[in-house]
């Protein structure tokens, strides 16, 4: 269905948003280890594994961060433990802010435009015409340099049907020529 089709087209996209994510965690946890290693942030032992002091552990922290649980406690814990509330606020907020109102929106807007790309014809029969247009552009430029010659342009053109290029498009009843045997054949 609908779903599915939207899914599976925004899958490349969503690949390379979640890479941009993990990217953007381990970024910040190195950073949280170099600002407070050796702080507690187990919340009074509930989670042991909550620390700043290696980076996996710092992966784990920033995690559950992410999702927006005790975020608060942990930044007073780091403010407290740290260098200075101003670190610790400007850290945390800036995570924050990153993550879940930038980051994880991208999610969102990709799964979004999927679904306005399959509901609007245009965009989809014109989507559908990209192959054509990649096998003319590398029959002008067969070495793949990215131009071609200004010359080549209204070949280019020609080669192409509407809405990108000038040629007609192919209707189901237009038929091959003949062969110059065959027109012999029938009697021409």
């Amino acid at each position: 269905g609908v779903f599915a089709a939207a899914a599976a087209s925004s899958i490349p996209l969503l690949a390379r948003i979640a890479v941009v994510i993990s990217m953007e965690i381990l970024f910040f946890a190195q950073l949280g280890v170099a600002l407070f290693h050796g702080v507690d942030f187990s919340l009074d032992g509930t989670n042991a594994h909550a620390h700043f002091d290696d980076t996996y552990g710092a992966l784990q922290l920033l995690w559950v961060v992410g999702t927006g649980d005790s975020w608060t406690e942990l930044m007073a814990i780091a403010a407290d433990g740290g260098d200075s509330m101003l670190v610790a606020v400007g850290f945390f907020c800036g995570f924050l802010l990153t993550m879940q109102f930038v980051m994880l929106n991208l999610f969102t807007m990709v799964i979004c435009e999927a679904f306005e790309a399959l509901r609007d014809s245009t965009r989809r029969d014109t989507a559908a015409l990209v192959p054509a247009f990649r096998a003319a552009w590398q029959a002008l430029d067969p070495e793949g340099r990215g131009r071609i010659r200004r010359a080549q342009l209204p070949r280019l053109l020609e080669t192409l049907a509407a809405p990108l290029g000038c040629a007609a498009p192919p209707t189901p009843t237009d038929e091959p020529p003949p062969a110059d045997g065959e027109a012999a054949r029938r009697g021409a």
